[in-house]
């Protein structure tokens, strides 16, 4: 799934988190796996680490930097500082 954008820029962490949560219920009545993607380039780095927090909260099982179709791609940087946002587990 990707991130309500919108939403998380808005700051209205409630909504992503229930978003995130939606489809984390619905898939784990079959098993499936969530990845939830943020497209980074359009996110602060404070974005980014409330978006792997909710991502985390709400029992996703990945995160993942962009889809690939934004203006710009993830940078290491931003991978450091998701690995540092969520825990080993993820």
């Amino acid at each position: 799934m990707v991130l309500n954008l919108g939403r998380m820029r808005a700051g209205d962490r409630e909504a992503v988190a229930d978003d995130i949560r939606a489809s984390v219920d619905v898939a784990s009545t079959t098993g499936a796996l969530v990845k939830v993607i943020f497209e980074n380039a359009y996110l602060t780095d404070d974005e980014k680490v409330t978006a792997c927090i909710l991502t985390e909260q709400a029992g996703a099982d990945f995160v993942k930097t962009s889809t690939g179709f934004a203006a710009t791609g993830a940078t290491m940087d931003d991978l450091r500082l998701m690995r540092r946002s969520v825990s080993g587990a993820m």
